[in-house]
């Protein structure tokens, strides 16, 4: 068996390695061919003279880490081709590719106001689809003063904990900026929120609240830039009347969507990154945001955007390029090589 590694940020047509045959006959039937017996998912091709395998496609070690696939080695015999095959397995090494991806959001706990200093109040989690270093997770605060410096975070167990009692705060909400950054070179980070009440709400403490907590739509992959997706609204639970803001704070990976700010309106804004055969189902986290007297207000809920199938794959050749000899005066029907077409699909 042949083996190699690449790194899966590979462009096309790099060299992953080389494949060689011998045969002991003289002149065209020791002339060797090569080919590629199942191309795996049109990755690689072959050079047929010199047996350099090179990529064909762009690669996504999250989605498959590891190709085998055999190579054919034939003579070039008139009458009689003879032919044998070698695998070939070609594994792919991981980059920093992936930023890290909270567990849940937001994070939120009820303490009660007699809760002492250190224990866990809440605890950040995140998870990141990279390997090794690019997967380690770093936690922190945004703002470490903010809340008047009454919280910590544990930069390994994600754990935040009061710095002194918070016997006073009863009725106080705190919200905290959270980070979830990688050790990747460069890192990658994401930030959240995090929601602690201390005690029992007093009666004139509002929050924001959505019509629902959760929204579901579907629409069709590669929808163009400006498609209507849906229309999210909070409003105070006092009933007061004030601008609130609409943000999306979770799960727009390549930026597929953007948010008016103050209609709360989700539109399509990457049509290239709403594909059906790679995600069919799309899950937002969208922020409401209200500067009130009491400091902010916020409000959270769920979008689950399902896409529906398009024919937007066409047949495509697992290689760019096919090269084989015959002989003149063959017999009709003689075999003279096999061409192979693959298309990405969903079976259902």
């Amino acid at each position: 068996m042949y083996s190699g590694r690449l790194s899966e940020d590979a462009p096309l047509g790099t060299l992953v390695l080389n494949v060689s045959a011998a045969d002991r006959d003289q002149h065209l039937n020791a002339r060797i061919v090569y080919s590629l017996a199942n191309e795996s998912q049109a990755q690689f091709r072959i050079d047929p003279n010199t047996g350099h395998i090179f990529t064909a496609g762009l690669f996504d070690r999250e989605r498959q880490s590891a190709y085998v696939f055999q190579v054919v080695a034939t003579d070039s015999g008139r009458y009689d081709a003879r032919s044998s095959k070698v695998p070939v397995q070609v594994t792919i090494e991981d980059v920093n590719d992936n930023k890290p991806v909270f567990s849940h959001y937001p994070f939120i706990a009820e303490m009660p106001s007699y809760t002492p200093s250190g224990r866990e109040l809440l605890r950040v989690t995140a998870t990141d689809a990279d390997l090794g270093t690019n997967a380690d997770i770093v936690y922190s605060l945004a703002e470490p003063a903010a809340a008047g410096g009454k919280f910590r975070m544990d930069p390994k167990t994600g754990v935040v904990t009061a710095v002194s009692s918070l016997a006073m705060e009863t009725g106080r909400v705190y919200y905290l900026g959270v980070i979830a950054t990688d050790r990747g070179n460069p890192p990658h980070s994401v930030t959240g929120l995090a929601e602690i009440r201390i005690g029992e709400p007093t009666d004139n403490s509002p929050t924001l609240r959505f019509q629902n907590s959760s929204y579901a739509t579907t629409i069709a992959e590669n929808s163009p830039v400006g498609t209507e997706v849906l229309q999210v609204s909070a409003v105070r639970t006092d009933g007061r009347r004030q601008r609130i803001s609409y943000s999306l704070v979770s799960g727009n990976d390549d930026n597929r969507f953007d948010i008016n700010s103050q209609t709360g309106m989700i539109r399509v804004a990457n049509p290239t990154a709403l594909d059906f055969e790679t995600n069919s189902k799309i899950i937002l986290t969208v922020q409401a945001t209200l500067q009130s007297g009491l400091g902010q207000l916020y409000g959270h809920a769920t979008v689950i955007v399902s896409l529906t199938d398009q024919n937007d794959n066409p047949p495509k050749f697992t290689q760019s390029e096919y090269s084989t000899s015959v002989w003149e005066g063959n017999n009709k029907g003689t075999f003279v090589m096999q061409v192979c077409i693959c298309m990405v699909t969903n079976i259902y």
